[in-house]
């Protein structure tokens, strides 16, 4: 039986990649919100640009256990699932990003228990950037199909007074791709070649170029 020959990694290797690669900082992204169309309040760019975390999707790939091959018990994936995507905002003193989302509130249900339809409450994608030290595009991840599903209460205190104030903001979606700018070797989109949501809700490609952020124009 021949053996590995490849020699491990040293100290010295991990260096080096450290110097050739640096470290990813979380604090290095950027998060694009499209509003429904139907939606034309609010200003999309200062909700988009104060959002103060957010995170990559958490997945899980559903297994099976009763897969038996050659007398072995073996696991086997036949579903995926997300996590709710959840954003937090800082608060301008207008109030104008919680008075976004209690429009998109007011969107999805105009009266009390009378719900609209969906396509003009949901929203084309909500897109988070990773970015790089040169401002430069790194990875996406887009999430299709979004509208939020809680709308956080906003803490008011006497004993808060330096504290900023901030609204959390839990959304659901439908699916999410992801796309690699950067890696020369796996330059890839996961999202289809046939944008079905653009069906659905019939967006011409001038209404997604005016909505597209600048960093994806070419």
């Amino acid at each position: 039986m021949l053996e590995n020959t490849m020699a491990a990694p040293t100290l010295s290797d991990f260096t080096s990649q450290l110097k050739t690669r640096n470290i990813a900082k979380p604090n290095m992204y950027y998060v694009q919100i499209v509003p429904p169309p139907s939606m034309a309040f609010g200003d999309t760019n200062l909700v988009s640009m104060w959002c103060s975390a957010a995170h990559t999707p958490h997945t899980y790939l559903m297994t099976n256990d009763n897969y038996l091959e050659a007398g072995i018990k073996r696991k086997y994936a036949y579903d995926v699932d997300h996590q709710n995507l959840v954003l937090n905002f800082y608060l301008d003193q207008d109030y104008r990003i919680k008075q976004f989302f209690d429009e998109w509130k007011h969107r999805i249900v105009p009266y009390n228990r009378q719900f609209n339809y969906p396509d003009n409450y949901t929203a084309e994608n909500i897109t988070v950037y990773l970015i790089d030290n040169a401002d430069e595009n790194v990875y996406k991840y887009e999430y299709s199909r979004v509208f939020p599903k809680t709308i956080n209460s906003v803490e008011l205190s006497y004993a808060n007074g330096t504290t900023i104030a901030g609204l959390n903001v839990e959304f659901v979606f439908e699916d999410v791709y992801y796309t690699s700018f950067k890696n020369t070797d796996m330059l890839f989109s996961s999202k289809p070649q046939v944008n079905i949501q653009q069906e659905r809700q019939n967006i011409t490609n001038a209404e997604l170029n005016k909505n597209m952020n600048p960093r994806d124009r070419k």
